[in-house]
């Protein structure tokens, strides 16, 4: 049975191979990559007295060959041999293993120094599908715990969890009536838009305004559910970035991946701007795996590299909550730029916990990231990364994206698990980006975010 299945896997990639050196050579030809491929060929296909004419050119075909080999060979491995996410569905994503729970035992030198561990801003709490019509679900943000339901109206309303009654556990059997929630120990009947009770079904006398529970702002966006949380009530400042063709179901998700993360918000938003990393961290070979110290102790004999480059920078009045970002990758093999490999990267961190990047190349157009972090604790983060493209993007090219992406992400969990937040670091000129961004994301701060010593002395997480 084994050899069977590796004879079908042989088979499969020699038929892969020829097929992607085929439409290799149609692509170079659509794209006019001709300027040693077919010149080249011409030369090669002639005959000169026997002898070999244009040694250039004829370098520059070979060189060509070979990186249409070794790119249509790279692309049958991920298929074939990779552990790639191929689950199709939306709903079956990647997720990272958790911290183990005794790391938080040193978290407490971490916590030094961190900034308010709960800014203010939009964060997701939930995909527009995990709760349907009349069904009311538990979330959580940070020491924050919300009842979200779905009206008959199909709208989302978000209250406190718990009935102004007598306490009783709203989600717990709390059933939707209209817009509303009625109480599953009383029958209290409590409004969804603006947690007023508005009906007691035991007692003749309407209920006083004031007994009502704690109603949150939510909206959905790009079938993501966004909560706006401000230390001092105040109503959202900025929307949430509308992607059209996401919004309108035009494209396809083709997975979501959830990581785990134990380290401050901030540290995670603060990557974008640390160009310096992309060396050490993201240059190696993704087939050489996440893990940092494993890829420091070899070097293997194909130095295959990514080069990166990166600019990050503030947008300017009234969208002061944008930060922007670029950044370009090639390949390299043995030093030479690899054809097909140029990637330009465009984002939007929108506030505190979102950004939307979207990831060009003529090999697969554009497939766009929506990345979401939502604090669950001062030093712990759910981030999420919701992967869409244009419906004429092959899932199989989705899914090997989604899996170099997720392999380069690992990476960067890796460092994020283990590092301490440093309040004034010593920055060299050339650290400046993150300087930059350490101004900008002070702005999601005010003067009632949450902090550690608060927390430490109310209890709070």
């Amino acid at each position: 049975m084994a050899v069977g299945y590796l004879f079908v896997k042989l088979a499969l990639l020699f038929l892969g191979f020829v097929a992607v050196m085929k439409a290799t050579g149609i692509v170079a030809q659509l794209l006019d990559i001709s300027s040693p491929y077919n010149e080249s060929l011409r030369v090669w296909g002639s005959k000169a007295s026997g002898t070999c004419v244009n040694a250039p050119l004829a370098m520059d075909w070979c060189w060509w060959k070979f990186s249409e080999i070794f790119l249509a060979t790279l692309l049958l491995w991920c298929l074939l041999w990779c552990q790639a996410p191929w689950a199709s569905s939306r709903r079956q994503g990647h997720t990272t293993p958790q911290p183990n729970p005794n790391t938080r035992l040193l978290d407490v030198e971490r916590l030094k120094g961190i900034p308010p561990y709960l800014p203010n801003g939009w964060f997701r709490i939930c995909d527009s599908d995990d709760v349907q019509v009349r069904e009311v679900k538990t979330v959580n943000l940070l020491h924050h715990r919300i009842a979200v339901f779905r009206g008959v109206s199909e709208h989302l309303f978000a209250v406190d969890p718990y009935c102004p009654h007598l306490g009783a556990d709203l989600t717990m059997g709390g059933k939707v009536v209209g817009n509303c929630i009625r109480c599953p120990f009383h029958g209290w009947l409590l409004s969804g838009r603006t947690g007023e009770c508005l009906n007691v079904p035991y007692s003749k006398t309407r209920p006083p305004q004031q007994i009502a529970s704690k109603t949150w702002t939510i909206t959905e966006v790009n079938k993501i559910v966004y909560l706006w949380y401000h230390a001092d009530g105040t109503p959202p400042l900025y929307d949430p970035m509308v992607v059209k063709e996401i919004d309108s179901g035009a494209w396809r998700c083709h997975g979501v991946q959830t990581y785990m993360i134990r380290c401050h918000i901030e540290d995670i938003a603060e990557n974008a701007a640390d160009v310096n990393h992309l060396k050490p961290v993201h240059e190696p070979f993704m087939a050489e795996g996440s893990d940092l110290r494993s890829i420091a102790r070899r070097s293997g004999p194909i130095q295959f590299r990514h080069i990166w480059t990166m600019d990050w920078h503030a947008e300017k009045a009234p969208d002061t909550h944008i930060g922007l970002w670029s950044m370009s990758h090639y390949s390299t093999l043995f030093g030479r730029r690899m054809p097909g490999t140029t990637v330009s990267i465009f984002a939007k961190q929108i506030g505190p916990g979102s950004s939307v990047v979207a990831f060009k190349s003529w090999l697969w157009g554009t497939i766009v990231i929506l990345h979401e972090v939502t604090p669950l604790e001062p030093l712990l983060q759910r981030m999420t990364h919701h992967i869409w493209s244009h419906p004429a993007v092959p899932s199989l090219v989705a899914k090997i994206f989604y899996w170099i992406h997720d392999k380069q992400v690992d990476r960067d969990v890796m460092i994020w698990n283990s590092k301490a937040y440093r309040d004034k670091p010593p920055l060299p000129s050339e650290d400046v980006m993150i300087a930059r961004h350490r101004n900008w994301y002070k702005q999601f701060y005010c003067e009632s975010s949450p902090t550690v010593t608060r927390a430490t002395t109310n209890l709070d997480w």
